[in-house]
């Protein structure tokens, strides 16, 4: 089994604002990279979406921590059905973060 077999992956779907949509990009793979994330394809049109691996899962829930946090990123949907994290829109509320309702916490 080969290093690819073993990384997580996460894709994960958001809005940025259009008039600072590349200082925000920046910022996003900037959070990726420090987490020592691989990222496997970028799109921007309307809404950005990311594809990243990892070899430790925990690492993709950490991401979305730091995304929920991001200034200029809205609207995030995580798409990761194989490791049973919920898909849809995360929104933070005053008692939780998103990312907690969606993932297992990091430990």
């Amino acid at each position: 089994m080969g290093i690819v077999d073993r990384m997580h992956q996460l894709t994960v779907t958001f809005s940025v604002d259009p008039a600072h949509a590349f200082d925000t990009l920046e910022a996003v793979l900037a959070i990726a990279r420090r987490g020592g994330l691989q990222l496997g394809a970028l799109d921007y049109c309307r809404h950005a979406r990311v594809d990243l691996l990892a070899p430790d899962p925990r690492l993709l829930d950490l991401f979305l921590a730091r995304l929920c946090n991001q200034i200029g990123v809205d609207a995030i949907v995580p798409s990761r059905p194989q490791h049973g994290l919920a898909t849809g829109p995360l929104h933070a509320t005053p008692h939780a973060p998103a990312w907690e309702a969606a993932s297992p916490p990091i430990r």
